[in-house]
């Protein structure tokens, strides 16, 4: 009779026993390599595999059962002549596995689903540097101890190669086939983690490499309107522009008309927005969102007026606000690099400093936003408020293409990514798996990986703690780089228009 105070198989008691087995091949076990097997082409009648390919190696903790080397129980007769088949039988964790290998294999193209490991994957034996196949899984030895299994017993042969892909990145495997390894720039002593994987991957291209060109800040320079610097009568500019009305039915930015000054007229363009509801409920198309000032001007009296002519709408009304010391024009020095057009930088002004000169005018630090263009530059700054007061003109300070709040952007790109870890993207919240990292030309492998990453964000390595901005992304497939493998039949092809390769004919 089975002691009644001693609960078979609780969920407890289970997770004990998982508990130390994973310790034991933690400390008695050695780390090996769990290759996943690709079927790229199956022949569907025989159901015959003509192309399969392994491209992606994950280290796991396995316990050898080998006490006296390697098995030798047969030899065989084959076409090859006499083969000896070395078998190696390891054990690994189920629980391991299944929260470590088996998340990283779900979902990825090529690769047969399952619970276990599969045969014909490969397991890589670090002691003599070998490549062995998975023949069969046994997932029932011992016997459902507290009513559950808790290993995987692995029976493994020599890996005889026929006409498989190996490259995964990892130079002491697929040195066993003699497969080129290193990706375009190769791992070297500045390629950070190495590994990696071919085939499909996640390739992000990030900013901080050597190239200066891939992230520059952006400058400006701008004047003022003031007494001192105008031959204009009235030292007032245009302060801001302010919407009474935003209007309806526009399907283009109306053309903003403000009033002359009969000295330095001020000019500015207007933007749309479309999806907002009027009051009533009902919706009335474009409306107008902002008024700029592309020009304060200089030399008004009073307040000029302000019309909002075209673009297909009507309605929109807006006046303007004239003080002493205004921004005046904004010159782009340096439209800089590395800048995403859907977040522009942030754009400071220097504080005008005291009480303005104008009779009840106070000091007002002047603001505005900047325009991206496609290139990646700087292309214009808009004032929302030119300011008052000045009585010397701005600095004017452009944010780095990659500035975050409490991360210090003065050296884009930092720290050195881990092969194997997982990275995050700061604003996509996506992970992907390093594969590969070649810090001089600054781009990382990733895959698998789930979901797309948002150019200008930050890849956060969980691990190393490295932190580099996106540029872009592409698909990265090292199979399929057609010029690459012309070049290497190029390499190797024997020329014999010319003369024998193998010496003078006389010999």
């Amino acid at each position: 009779m089975l002691n009644p105070f001693f609960q078979q198989g609780s969920k407890g008691e289970q997770g004990l026993l998982q508990d130390l087995i994973n310790e034991q091949l933690k400390m008695y076990g050695v780390e090996v390599y769990y290759l996943p097997r690709k079927y790229m082409t199956i022949n569907p009648i025989p159901r015959e595999v003509v192309e399969s390919k392994f491209d992606n190696a994950w280290p796991i903790e396995a316990y050898v059962q080998n006490y006296e080397g390697y098995s030798d129980p047969t030899t065989i007769l084959s076409k090859f002549g006499l083969q000896s088949l070395q078998e190696l039988n390891i054990i690994i964790s189920k629980e391991r596995w299944e929260l470590y290998i088996e998340p990283l294999i779900k979902n990825q193209e090529f690769i047969k689903e399952s619970a276990r490991p599969l045969e014909g994957d490969l397991i890589w034996f670090p002691f003599d540097d070998r490549l062995f196949e998975i023949k069969f899984v046994e997932h029932q030895k011992p016997w459902f101890q507290l009513k559950e299994n808790y290993v995987y017993e692995l029976r493994c042969e020599l890996f005889r190669y026929e006409d498989e892909k190996i490259d995964t990145g990892i130079e002491d495997i697929d040195d066993n086939i003699g497969i080129k390894t290193d990706y375009p720039g190769g791992p070297g002593p500045d390629g950070g983690g190495g590994g990696g994987s071919a085939g499909n991957q996640l390739k992000l291209n990030l900013i901080g490499g050597e190239d200066p060109n891939d992230a520059r800040q952006a400058t400006a320079i701008c004047g003022i309107c003031y007494t001192g610097f105008s031959t204009c009568i009235y030292n007032n500019g245009v302060q801001e522009l302010i919407i009474t009305n935003r209007g309806e039915g526009y399907n283009n930015p109306p053309s903003v008309i403000i009033e002359e000054s009969g000295c330095d007229n001020a000019t500015g363009i207007s933007s749309i927005i479309f999806g907002l509801i009027n009051c009533d409920g009902t919706y009335g198309g474009g409306k107008v969102q902002d008024l700029l000032l592309t020009n304060a001007g200089c030399g008004y009296s009073e307040a000029p007026s302000v019309d909002l002519q075209g673009g297909g709408g009507n309605g929109a009304e807006a006046y303007a606000r004239i003080a002493p010391g205004t921004v005046g024009i904004i010159t782009i020095t340096d439209g800089g690099a590395g800048y995403n057009p859907a977040r522009p930088p942030k754009v400071t002004f220097s504080d005008p400093g005291g009480i303005g000169t104008g009779i009840g005018y106070t000091a007002w630090t002047a603001t505005g936003i900047a325009r991206v263009g496609l290139a990646g530059s700087v292309t214009n700054i808009f004032l929302t408020n030119a300011g008052a007061g000045y009585t010397q003109p701005p600095t004017i300070t452009i944010d780095h293409p990659f500035t975050y709040p409490g991360i210090d952007t003065s050296g884009i790109g930092t720290g050195t990514y881990h092969r194997n870890e997982t990275v995050t993207g700061s604003e996509s919240g996506n992970k992907g798996f390093v594969n590969f990292f070649h810090k001089p030309d600054a781009y990382l492998l990733v895959g698998p990986y789930d979901g797309s990453f948002k150019p200008g964000e930050l890849i956060i390595g969980q691990e190393s703690g490295a932190m580099w901005p996106l540029k872009s992304t592409e698909i990265y497939n090292d199979w399929n780089n057609t010029d690459e493998i012309k070049e290497e039949i190029e390499n190797i092809i024997v020329d014999w228009t010319e003369e024998n390769p193998f010496g003078d004919e006389d010999y």
